[in-house]
């Protein structure tokens, strides 16, 4: 906790098979902040060289909206890192 304000770390990750793949990553985010003990905060979503930013508190999203991840230099195995910052 930093000045009353908490922050969470946490990591997955993401295996594309082909050389163009999206995948929705929603779910994984979700598990990742239900984890942490922030209530209302910032969530940013990254990997190595590629930021997937996300700004909302506590993924706030409306009903036809998702986190996609889009890999366009697969196949690989990509490290995504969830950092929760808030109350």
């Amino acid at each position: 906790m930093v000045d009353g304000m908490k922050v969470f770390n946490t990591s997955f990750t993401l295996t594309s098979d082909a050389p163009t793949e999206v995948a929705d990553i929603t779910k994984r985010v979700r598990e990742a902040l239900q984890q942490s003990a922030v209530t209302t905060g910032i969530a940013l979503v990254t990997t190595m060289r590629t930021t997937c930013a996300l700004m909302d508190d506590l993924l706030t999203l409306g009903r036809f909206q998702s986190i996609i991840f889009a890999e366009f230099d697969g196949p690989r195995s990509r490290e995504l890192t969830v950092q929760v910052l808030g109350e």
